[in-house]
């Protein structure tokens, strides 16, 4: 597609996320196009209550997508929270993290970082929205 010469770092990794990004959501619609949604996974998990890392696009969508679903979304985790319009309560990554049963990492990109630097302060399981989307 390009080559090393013609394009940053920056740039290639910008192409990375961006391709994620849209394997993610055609495989997200696929999902409803069959009748399923992710709240699925979470009954069939067995989670009742989710925190959401990462309010951009990915995660204003899970948030709409859990409303009014028996699944609660006990908060929304942003680095920008100042940012961040929702009813749920906002946190920082820096903030205390109360329990959930589990926290959806919606900057998938960046998921294992995320997992590895909040893993000793959240008791709860941490997965990725791509590994939610593709098994729902």
């Amino acid at each position: 597609m390009f080559s090393d010469k013609t394009m940053a770092k920056k740039d290639k990794e910008d192409l990375i996320k961006l391709c994620e990004f849209y394997f993610l959501l055609i495989q997200w619609l696929s999902v409803h196009q069959e009748g399923r949604t992710l709240k699925d996974y979470f009954v069939g998990k067995g989670y009742r209550t989710v925190v959401i890392y990462g309010m951009k696009e990915l995660g204003e969508r899970l948030y709409e997508e859990l409303l009014g679903t028996e699944i609660k979304v006990n908060y929304v985790i942003d680095r920008d929270a100042d940012l961040v319009y929702t009813d749920a309560p906002v946190l920082r990554p820096e903030d205390d993290l109360p329990d959930a049963d589990v926290m959806v990492v919606t900057a998938v990109h960046y998921f294992e970082d995320i997992k590895a630097q909040l893993k000793n302060r959240f008791r709860g399981d941490i997965v990725s929205l791509e590994e939610i989307v593709y098994r729902a």
